[in-house]
Parts: structure tokens; C-alpha cells; sequence
């Protein structure tokens, strides 16, 4: 089964834009919802943050890059995000990580005939938090230090 026309518009331009307005947020998770396509736009816009541009004041979805880097497009500034909404969103990728783990490893051993037991559930989500984890200890105090000396607005 293939994506929509939505679908592909939406992940072309998710690719492709560093900001989205919050209206056009909206529009498009209104368009899918309606198609029940909703798992679409959560997958769209999973490098997506919502913020305020502390050069111009504008809010909307930012794009995040490594160390939470984010960019407006129509003011040419960039800064990081704060220190706070970036451990949260790497411990969430640790957390989703885990239970990607644990769901592959179920699917895997569903696919051979076999049935997961709760304890091989349980630690697979483990394993794969951690593993995950120890990007996110090393890159936190990377991402507070560039946080810290990042250039300031000029109001």
C-alpha cells in the first residue's frame, strides 16, 4: 500500500524545511487525521519541535539537528535549544529506542513461529534504552556548553 498524495507532499516537505508555521502544523494534521492518516504526521514531523525564535519572536515547528540545533529560515538566525527541552527529548529517544528494540525482537521471534516471554520483552526494552542512553549522557553536556556559548540576539 502506498502513501496519499498528502502523504507524500507532507514528507517531502518535512525533508526539505527547517520551519513550518503553526497553522500550516495544523492544516496539515487536520488533512491527515481525516484521511486516518495520522501515524503519517507523527512520523513527518519527529524531527520537529515546537518554539519561538529568540531573534524575531516567531513561533512555530523547528526542525532539530544535532545538539538541538535549530534554524529560521526566514530571519537567518540559529541557536540551540535550551539545555532543559533537549535532555527531555534524549531521554524520550532512549525510552522510544527501547521499545523499538523490544518490539522488533517480538516480531522477529513471531516471524520464526515462537512467542516472546515478558522477562525477553522487559530486558530487549532495557538493552535498548542504554543503548541509546549513553549517546544522550555523552551529547547533554555537549549541547549545555553550546547552549551557554551561543551567540545572543542582538535586540
Amino acid at each position: 500500500m502506498g502513501f496519499s498524495q498528502l502523504e507524500n507532499e507532507l514528507l517531502q516537505k518535512t525533508k526539505n524545511t527547517d520551519y513550518f508555521t503553526l497553522g500550516e502544523v495544523e492544516n496539515y494534521k487536520k488533512q491527515l487525521e481525516a484521511e486516518g492518516n495520522l501515524k503519517t504526521f507523527r512520523y513527518a514531523f519527529n524531527k520537529f519541535i515546537d518554539e519561538e525564535c529568540p531573534n524575531c519572536g516567531v513561533k512555530g515547528r523547528f526542525r532539530y539537528r544535532i545538539f538541538g540545533l535549530l534554524k529560521h529560515p526566514q530571519c537567518s538566525y540559529s541557536w540551540y535549544m535550551k539545555p532543559s527541552k533537549y535532555i527531555i527529548l534524549q531521554l524520550e529517544k532512549s525510552f522510544n529506542a527501547g521499545e523499538s528494540f523490544a518490539a522488533d525482537l517480538a516480531y522477529l521471534a513471531e516471524k520464526k513461529g515462537e512467542k516472546s516471554s515478558c522477562l525477553e520483552l522487559i530486558f530487549s526494552f532495557i538493552i535498548g534504552t542504554l543503548f541509546r542512553l549513553v549517546f544522550a549522557i555523552i551529547s547533554i553536556p555537549i549541547q549545555i556548553i553550546l547552549y551557554l556559548t551561543n551567540n545572543k540576539p542582538n535586540h
